[in-house]
């Protein structure tokens, strides 16, 4: 009887939630159902594959979701970008100054969200296989089919967060019970979290995880496909065999190894199902917003009929407002300047011919002597034009002092200079704190009266590329072609070129890589400056373990008129940041949480120097 109350009870909490996210449920009047009652309706097991959905990402900002809303991108906590927010009491300064705790952490609680996602996942799982309706419409097998493929995704999806976020956590594969004993649970390594999420999407595959066609309707956007499944395998695989989580000696190679057959099989399958970079061209009004296909790709939503866009496998629901939240002082209802690109993230831009501007170490990050950094010999860079012949994918990314606002109007440049209307300031939020404001994502016409910025991309070809470069040449070396990989990419560099090209940049063959090691530290480069501000960055630094020589503060540039044809572009540190150690590799797992599971099982779970 006991038990009989707490599946109503749990069954009235998730058919509320789906009432709210679905108007069309319709509930006795006193509100009780079962699950046997929801799982012998058609629409309402069909709503529930949509509640599967409730918790994926909403916007693209920290801490964003459905149920929530924050305007500050990840950018702001790592070398990418310092944000104008530093100066307040709140989030962003606290974590500069490392003062946070798992009591006081700046970022969501994205534990419990993903693992409320993982038990709806768990109880449609376990529901489907006993439902009435497969017995008595025989007909809706395939249809179930498809449904299981879907939740099998997003169970994946939603652990995958949960690992990139705070290591190893619960493998939770089917709903627990109150009377689970937990007493001899004992925290899984990261490997067996991995392969759990690998496991449900080759599950999801064997269901018949369908690809993006083409054909689906405006009611499809942000469905789990067997891209999305390929991509979650390889992301998860490549961070398994990175230096945070791939320590032991004897298995490295054989990890690294894995990992190249898993994202190499992730390209081919999606080039092999018609996935492309993005290369449309920006005519007539999109010109002005658009210097390139890279920069167009930002603005445009993901087209359902794959036209256009056939690099995007997914990206996330709501519109961002950069425009608003990270804009030029010159929108109409700017709140903040927001994350404000670092001169580090300028610095990380090469030269239009392929060479490196600056010097850099083993990691590939920029040598600097305090904030100057050591021109790389013949590069061509000058320090008195500093933008010029640059990558073409910093005038995408990033506004600096002389970028054209339109790009078909030659006298709309914008002044980043001392008393100019973007000028710089240590103070004030609608004005840049770092000499730069953020480009890419931002139409040039939005304002508060045009939302026209673009979406935050989740997932796109472009990372699947990087990925299994990363993986090749740690697994073997740039050129060599990796057994049990089939396709179009065999390669680390023919994958990195493949990009590189895309962007109007030429490919690392031309300059000479002649080793695993220069090759690694120019791929970590690449995917800086392709995935920017794309919430990538952040996690790199950690699984490369490379923090505490990112993190340790951040530039800007401080520019004045030095006659009227020029400027002086002078270096200055914004100021040490104390979120560098290694306890900052990981997120705090939930205080009690830990406490919960220290009471049940007498280990402590928390996550080192918390």
């Amino acid at each position: 009887m006991k038990n009989m109350k707490n599946k109503m009870f749990f069954a009235i909490i998730f058919i509320a939630f789906l009432s709210s996210c679905n108007d069309w449920l319709e509930m006795p009047e006193d509100g009780r159902i079962s699950m046997t009652d929801i799982f012998s309706n058609f629409d309402l097991t069909r709503g529930y594959v949509n509640k599967c959905y409730s918790y994926m990402p909403y916007g693209g900002y920290i801490g964003d979701y459905a149920m929530s809303y924050s305007g500050t991108l990840l950018a702001s906590f790592c070398d990418e970008a310092e944000d104008v927010q530093d100066v307040q009491s709140g989030n962003i300064r606290n974590w500069y100054l490392g003062n946070v705790s798992s009591n006081a952490f700046p970022m969501n609680d994205y534990w419990r969200l993903y693992y409320d996602g993982i038990r709806i996942c768990n109880v449609f799982l376990q529901e489907i296989e006993r439902s009435p309706l497969l017995v008595e419409r025989p007909n809706l097998a395939g249809e179930a089919d498809d449904w299981k493929a879907q939740v099998y995704t997003l169970r994946a999806f939603y652990f995958w967060q949960i690992l990139k976020r705070y290591g190893p956590a619960p493998i939770i594969r089917k709903l627990v019970e109150n009377e689970y004993d937990y007493t001899a649970y004992t925290r899984p390594s990261f490997a067996q979290c991995v392969d759990s999420v690998i496991a449900d999407c080759e599950k999801a595959i064997s269901y018949g995880l369908m690809w993006n066609t083409g054909l689906g309707t405006e009611g499809e956007r942000g469905r789990m496909t067997r891209a999305v499944a390929y991509a979650i395998e390889s992301e998860a695989a490549l961070y398994a065999s990175s230096d945070l989580w791939n320590s032991d000696v004897a298995n490295r190679q054989a990890k690294w190894e894995r990992a190249a057959v898993i994202t190499g099989k992730a390209l081919n399958e999606c080039l092999a199902n018609t996935y492309r970079l993005y290369s449309a061209l920006p005519t007539g009004e999109a010109a002005a917003s658009s210097a390139n296909a890279y920069q167009m790709y930002f603005l445009s939503r993901m087209d359902m009929s794959r036209t256009i866009d056939r690099e995007t496998v997914l990206e996330c629901k709501a519109q961002l407002a950069v425009w608003r939240d990270a804009g030029l002082p010159l929108n109409a209802g700017s709140l903040r300047a927001g994350s404000c690109p670092s001169q580090e993230m300028v610095d990380a831009y090469e030269m239009i011919n392929g060479t490196p501007p600056f010097q850099t170490d083993v990691d590939g990050c920029v040598i600097y002597d305090v904030v100057i950094p050591r021109i790389y010999p013949s590069s061509g860079f000058n320090p008195d034009k500093p933008y010029e012949n640059r990558d073409p994918r910093l005038t995408a990314s990033i506004y600096y002092n002389g970028s054209l606002l339109n790009f078909t109007d030659p006298n709309s440049a914008i002044n980043i200079y001392q008393d100019a209307d973007c000028r710089l300031s240590a103070t004030d939020l609608r004005y840049t704190r770092t000499g730069y404001y953020l480009r890419k994502f931002n139409n040039n016409s939005s304002d508060i009266s045009n939302q026209a910025d673009g979406y935050m991309k989740i997932f796109r070809l472009a990372e699947l590329y990087l990925n299994f470069a990363e993986a090749a040449n740690e697994a073997y070396d740039p050129v060599t072609n990796i057994p049990g990989v089939q396709g179009t990419v065999l390669n680390a560099m023919s994958a990195v070129n493949a990009v590189r090209l895309r962007a109007g940049m030429p490919g690392f063959n031309a300059n000479g890589i002649p080793t695993q090691t220069e090759f690694r530290k120019k791929l970590r480069n690449e995917r800086r400056v392709e995935l920017a501000f794309e919430q990538h960055r952040f996690y790199d630094v950690r699984r490369w373990k490379i923090l505490d020589k990112t993190d340790i503060g951040v530039s800007g540039v401080n520019t004045t008129v030095a006659d009227e044809n020029s400027f002086s572009y002078n270096r200055f540190s914004i100021g040490n940041r104390r979120c560098n150690s290694d306890k900052f590799l990981l997120f705090p797992l939930p205080y009690d949480e830990v406490c919960k599971m220290e009471k049940y099982t007498g280990d402590n779970w928390q996550n080192p120097g918390w």
